[in-house]
């Protein structure tokens, strides 16, 4: 839930949406986007008047749980599980792009450059 008036950053979301949910919710190159421009890429489910989130957020959690609870605790348990695997999905791209900031692969790229053999690793 976002108020109207806010605007969001989209940072860290981004390896969640595909190309075309950013690039119609207003473009990936922006850092900012409107309230509505993340609800349009599915990052926002809802948006408050301004000045009204918590009373807004706090109708919605009313709705809620009026629900049955088991079916409650099995929503929130499966989307648990499902944000569990975007993370890991994200983690699996972005891990591998942390070696470029490693004094191993600074050593590796060196000695490649001065093609000579690498001095011994530290992992660091």
């Amino acid at each position: 839930m976002a108020a109207r008036d806010r605007r969001c950053s989209l940072l860290g979301f981004a390896p969640f949406l595909r190309r075309r949910q950013l690039r119609d919710g207003g473009g990936s190159h922006r850092a900012l986007f409107s309230a509505a421009e993340a609800a349009a890429v599915g990052i926002v489910g809802s948006i408050a008047p301004p000045g009204s989130v918590v009373e807004t957020a706090t109708a919605l959690a009313r709705q809620i749980a009026a629900n049955p609870p088991l079916s409650v605790q099995a929503t929130v348990r499966a989307r648990r599980w499902f944000m569990d695997q975007a993370e890991r999905a994200a983690m699996a791209i972005t891990d591998p792009m942390k070696l470029y900031l490693t004094e191993d692969f600074r050593e590796a790229l060196a000695a490649h450059l001065d093609k000579r053999k690498p001095r011994p690793f530290r992992g660091r």
